[in-house]
């Protein structure tokens, strides 16, 4: 709903950024809490985390309800309402299946990127340089998002989409054949870099071609493809490597990217101008 709200009321030549801002800050809470948790509940105790955790969650509660303002248009809402058929949704099917790739292909390797780590680092310091690799897609996220966001606001998002698809598919290749901590490092950070552009780019998507009066549904749509790609990657990721070996991993998840960087790019479907946006919307 966070993502749906903030393109309600986004301008759509600043949703880019505005939806790389969100993404930069949901990553940074991912990155932020649990090192907070775990140094607040040494200082206070486990029992009082829970506390002041929801005293947070009732905070942003209240900072949305009495600062953030949408247009309300209840008419509008009970005209279209049960209005929601495919014809609506086939056009943006494209747009799912790129988010369910996304983060698919994050996902395949993550669980195994620290068991990875450790086969070809044997130096000092391993459990934290093990976390580094983990944690630096994080913080390149951080650069990412934004950055990627504003691009997409003056190209056009799909040429953003289909390029950062392409980057973060060859972003495998180092990490495929490194032999040091460093080189794996640098693909991590290059693949975290080009990611964090790519779910703004969808956002924004979804926001220019889906009809306004289901776009809250649509959101829904796409949030869910997400999260079946949260499901699946980590599945297939560990089958894949109990088969062919981790390095397979890398080159099985680059090819899906690859494959769904060409789809994009080739979908004129996914076109955001007026014209194709009102095609779309009829």
């Amino acid at each position: 709903m966070s993502i749906s709200l903030l393109a309600s009321v986004a301008p759509n030549e600043q949703s880019g950024r505005a939806l790389g801002t969100l993404q930069t800050g949901l990553i940074a809470g991912n990155l932020l809490g649990p090192l907070a948790g775990g140094i607040l509940a040494e200082k206070m105790g486990y029992h009082h985390i829970f506390f002041l955790t929801g005293a947070f969650l009732c905070l942003a509660g209240l900072l949305i309800l009495f600062f953030v303002h949408e247009e309300q248009k209840p008419a509008a809402r009970a005209k279209q309402k049960n209005k929601v058929h495919w014809g609506m949704v086939k056009p943006l099917l494209p747009v799912f299946i790129a988010s369910f790739v996304t983060n698919l292909g994050m996902m395949s390797i993550e669980p195994l990127a620290t068991v990875y780590a450790k086969t070809i680092y044997h130096g000092m310091h391993l459990e934290f340089f093990a976390g580094l690799v983990v944690s630096i897609t994080g913080i390149a996220n951080l650069i990412g998002a934004p950055t990627l966001g504003r691009i997409g606001d003056k190209v056009g998002q799909k040429s953003v989409l289909a390029f950062a698809l392409l980057m973060a598919a060859l972003a495998f290749i180092p990490q495929a054949l490194a032999g040091n901590m460093t080189t794996l490092l640098v693909g991590r950070f290059l693949l975290g870099l080009f990611i964090g552009g790519l779910v703004p780019s969808l956002n924004v998507l979804v926001k220019k071609l889906a009809p306004h009066e289901i776009q809250a549904t649509i959101f829904g749509f796409n949030s869910s493809s997400l999260f079946l790609g949260n499901f699946v990657g980590p599945l297939i990721g560990s089958h894949v490597a109990a088969v062919w070996g981790i390095r397979s991993v890398f080159y099985v998840t680059m090819t899906i990217l690859l494959i769904n960087s060409i789809v994009i790019y080739f979908n004129r479907s996914l076109e955001t101008n007026k014209s194709a946006t009102r095609r779309v919307a009829s």
